[in-house]
């Protein structure tokens, strides 16, 4: 049985806040490697020092990103609303796959819709707002497509899931301890700010 996994496409996203916070979902949500296209370094404010436990791929283009999806079978999906876009509720994957949002304010580019072979939206049940913040989205999609491809859920220890590495061992404690003094010291820019990518 062929292993779906998930992919973030990470580009154009305006506020270092947002990436941090994508950043932590794709921690939660077993995100396989977070695609980074053009961008050597990102800001990643808020990933609350999970931005050192994933995993990253750097692509110089779209068609450099387009080329590596295709040849080891994963669908890029774009998370907007189009003319064929499909609603996440339906989890119409098919395969692993790559999700990519758009811009805060002006959503997916011409370029980064020309290279998703897919399109969900996530339904919403008031005319209270016209879309969700991107991180929210991102999360969302990428909890549902994680329940979808029946990833195994994290065991719990006490009220929180217990921290492993993305590689299955325990935890550094040593990190853990750091990241805990970091945030009582207040000194998130040694975790929580820019982060200089290591690449697979």
């Amino acid at each position: 049985m062929e292993t779906k996994k998930s992919f973030l496409v990470i580009h154009n996203i305006s506020k270092s806040k947002n990436v941090g916070s994508l950043l932590r979902s794709a921690a939660a949500f077993g995100v396989e490697e977070v695609w980074v296209i053009g961008s050597h370094k990102l800001k990643t404010f808020g990933n609350q020092g999970t931005a050192k436990r994933l995993c990253y791929r750097y692509f110089e283009s779209f068609s450099h990103l387009q080329t590596y999806a295709f040849e080891n079978s994963v669908t890029v999906c774009g998370v907007e609303i189009t003319e064929t876009s499909q609603s996440i509720w339906n989890q119409p994957f098919k395969g692993s796959t790559a999700f990519i949002l758009g811009n805060e304010g002006v959503g997916l580019s011409a370029k980064e819709k020309e290279i998703c072979e897919l399109f969900v939206y996530i339904p919403q049940y008031s005319s209270n707002t016209e879309s969700l913040n991107v991180n929210v989205a991102g999360a969302i999609c990428l909890s549902h497509f994680a329940n979808w491809a029946g990833f195994a859920e994290s065991p719990i220890e006490g009220e929180k899931f217990k921290l492993q590495d993305p590689f299955g061992r325990e935890a550094n404690a040593k990190m853990a301890e750091e990241v805990r003094e970091a945030r009582k010291n207040k000194q998130e820019s040694e975790f929580l700010g820019d982060f200089d990518i290591e690449y697979l």
